[in-house]
C-alpha cells in the first residue's frame, strides 16, 4: 500500500500511540493494515478521512478521558471492519482490536475497554458512562457540525449504503427517529454544547426525506 500524505501522517500518529502503549512487535505493519482497511473502495463514510476526524476532535476534548490513550486506541479501530448492510460491524471491529492489541502487548483491562467502548458505537443503548461515552459522543459529533458539513455526511452515508434513495429512506428515517427521541444524544460534558445543532440538523434531515416519501 503506497501511503498518502494523509495516511503518512495518520501512520507516524498511530506509532507515536504505540510507543506510549508500550506496543511490541510489527507495530507499523498493523498500522499499514489499519489504514488499509480504512480505505477500502466501497467506503464513502466510514474511511481515514472519519478516523481522522475523530481523532482531531479526541484531541480537543481527550483531557476529559480517565484514560486517553485507551480511548485513542478504541477511535482507531471503532469502524475498522466496515462491510455494507452488515449489523455486526461493531462486534467485528471489537474482535479485530483484540487480536491485533493483544499480539501487540496491550495490557487486558485496556483490551477489555476498547472491545467495550467499539461495541457501543453500535449507539442501541445509553453508553456507560465515562470513557465508552467519551468515544461514543466523538464518534456521534458530526451530528453536532455546522453549516454544509452535516449535508456532506448524510451524502455520503447514502452513497456508502449502496441504495437508491427510495430504499435508504425508512432505514435512515428509523435511525433519526431513534436519535431524536433520546433524552441525550451526548453523555459527555465536552459535548453538551452539540446537543441543540445535532438535533436541529436531525430534525431537518428527517423532514426532507418525509417530505421525498410524500412525492
Amino acid at each position: 500500500m503506497t501511503l498518502s500524505g494523509e495516511h503518512e501522517m495518520l501512520l507516524k500518529r498511530w506509532l507515536s500511540l504505540g510507543q506510549r502503549l508500550s506496543l511490541r512487535g510489527d507495530v507499523a505493519g498493523a498500522g499499514r493494515d489499519l489504514l488499509a482497511r480504512y480505505s477500502e473502495p466501497h467506503r464513502r463514510y466510514h474511511n481515514c478521512d472519519h478516523l481522522a476526524d475523530c481523532l482531531k476532535v479526541f484531541d480537543l476534548h481527550g483531557s476529559e478521558a480517565d484514560d486517553p490513550m485507551a480511548v485513542e486506541a478504541a477511535l482507531w479501530f471503532h469502524d475498522v471492519v466496515y462491510r455494507i448492510g452488515a449489523a455486526d460491524n461493531e462486534s467485528r471491529s471489537a474482535d479485530l482490536a483484540r487480536t491485533t492489541l493483544g499480539s501487540l502487548g496491550l495490557r487486558q483491562a485496556r483490551l477489555e475497554f476498547v472491545s467495550e467502548a467499539i461495541v457501543a458505537t453500535m449507539h442501541r443503548t445509553v453508553p456507560e458512562p465515562g470513557d465508552v461515552s467519551l468515544v461514543c459522543d466523538i464518534d456521534l459529533s458530526v451530528l453536532g457540525s455546522r453549516g454544509k458539513r452535516y449535508r456532506s455526511y448524510a451524502d455520503a452515508i447514502l452513497a456508502e449504503s449502496g441504495m437508491t434513495l427510495e430504499v435508504f429512506r425508512p432505514l435512515r428515517l428509523r435511525f433519526l427517529e431513534t436519535m431524536l427521541t433520546r433524552h441525550r444524544i451526548f453523555h459527555t460534558a465536552g459535548f453538551r454544547e452539540l446537543e441543540k445543532l445535532a438535533r436541529c440538523n436531525m430534525s431537518r434531515e428527517r423532514a426532507e426525506l418525509t417530505k421525498h416519501g410524500r412525492k
